[in-house]
């Protein structure tokens, strides 16, 4: 488990330090795939690599496995870090060795046998996808190629934690999205807990099943990820998850209602149900659902007439069916 608390990181300048964490507190449970999201600028970086210590806070602490790599010595910290893999946007391979010698090298550092690192790092270029490449220096692999690598160099050591620093940034759809698979795979079958940072909602929707939200160098809010995503009660956290369009106001004469999903219904018909039983026009204006598990998650905003009679009668049959719903606007 990773504790993070109070954690406060501050850079000097010439016009005095700028603050770029602010008593952030959080808790990684072992087995989440947990994902930390905000707008460039926010310190989502600056946070993961205060996590190994990359990075040293200026207060608070930074808990893993019961141990506050704050209070140790480097000898120590740098003992912990094998236990805590790291991946990069840009992969940081070693050009001039193969993806093999990619794999290796970490342990080389560790000093373990030439036969028992090769073996190694053969078995981790076989779990992600690249038995055929161990051959191949970076410059002859594809960004997701050399990704899959670096995911694999980073497993090297046998790490209870991976943390992926906007590891899906520089690759194109397809490919981020493969990359999400195995990470969420090495999560499954290897018992790896995986920290994202990212700014893009999808790659925390995808795999996440908890997320906090930075804003200006503090927790907007944090906790499971399908409640964050049907019900976000920050102003940023509604703009990265609702688009401008879902937020806007209504047109004049029309009321909207955003309606929630928690999981808790399965994919019904509730706006045809409703139109069917209060026979007035409902306009779906933005809508956001997930299947998770074969149960319902995410948002839809819809717009019914401005009349107190058909409002009431929208709300009571949502009432009705246990839809939650927030009336004007998202």
């Amino acid at each position: 488990m990773i504790e993070i608390q109070n954690l406060t990181k501050q850079f000097p300048t010439k016009e005095g330090p700028i603050t770029v964490l602010d008593s952030v507190s959080l808790t990684i449970e072992d087995g989440d795939i947990y994902g930390i999201i905000g707008l460039s600028g926010a310190g989502k970086s600056t946070l993961i690599r205060c996590i190994n210590m990359l990075e040293r806070p200026t207060h608070g602490s930074v808990i893993v496995d019961g141990k506050d790599l704050t209070q140790i010595s480097m000898k120590e910290v740098r003992a912990m870090r094998s236990r805590i893999g790291m991946i990069f946007q840009h992969f940081n391979l070693l050009e001039q060795r193969t993806a093999l010698g990619n794999v290796c090298f970490p342990l080389e550092l560790a000093k373990v046998g030439k036969k028992e690192r090769v073996e190694r790092a053969r078995a981790l270029l076989k779990t992600v996808g690249l038995a055929d490449k161990e051959n191949a220096y970076p410059s002859e692999l594809s960004g997701g190629q050399q990704q899959r690598v670096a995911i694999a160099r980073a497993l090297a050591t046998n790490p209870s934690y991976l943390l992926c620093d906007e590891a899906t940034s520089a690759l194109d759809p397809s490919t981020t999205v493969s990359i999400l698979e195995l990470l969420k795979e090495i999560n499954q079958t290897m018992g790896v807990t995986v920290v994202i940072i990212t700014h893009e909602m999808k790659v925390v929707e995808s795999i996440c099943n908890k997320v906090a939200v930075l804003d200006h160098a503090r927790i907007a809010e944090a906790g499971e990820m399908a409640e964050i995503f049907c019900n976000p009660t920050s102003g940023i956290a509604k703009s990265l998850i609702l688009p401008e369009k879902a937020r806007e106001n209504p047109v004049e004469g029309r009321v909207r209602l955003r309606l929630l999903f928690n999981g808790e219904k399965t994919f019904m018909p509730v706006v045809s149900q409703l139109i069917l039983k209060i026979k007035t026009p409902v306009s779906i204006v933005f809508a956001d659902m997930k299947d998770i598990d074969g149960k319902m998650y995410g948002h839809m905003v819809i717009e019914v007439e401005d009349n107190e009679d058909a409002i009431r009668e929208v709300c009571a049959h949502l009432d009705e069916e246990h839809v939650a719903y927030v009336r004007k606007g998202a």
